[in-house]
């Protein structure tokens, strides 16, 4: 579940220029990479990161890889614009 919640506002300093500040937030949206069973015929069945069980690693070396990664929490943008 990913929930987002912001905030802008903005000015103008002069007539022909705008300043605008925005800044967000994420809440969850995290990947998490979970292992899955691959049955490798008549090696036998192993624990695998899924992603990567078809490639030229050992099943062992693919756990290695599984991601757990965090989203970027927050964002700030600061604008000035000049009109002529």
């Amino acid at each position: 579940v990913l929930f987002r919640s912001g905030f802008l506002t903005q000015t103008h300093p002069n007539p022909n220029s705008t300043l605008s500040l925005s800044v967000t937030s994420t809440i969850g949206g995290a990947l998490t990479e979970k292992p899955c069973v691959a049955d490798y015929g008549d090696l036998g069945s192993y624990s695998v990161n899924c992603r990567l069980a078809a490639g030229e690693a050992s099943p062992e070396e693919t756990l290695t890889h599984l991601v757990n990664a965090s989203p970027e929490r927050l964002h700030l943008w600061l604008n000035y614009r000049v009109t002529f």
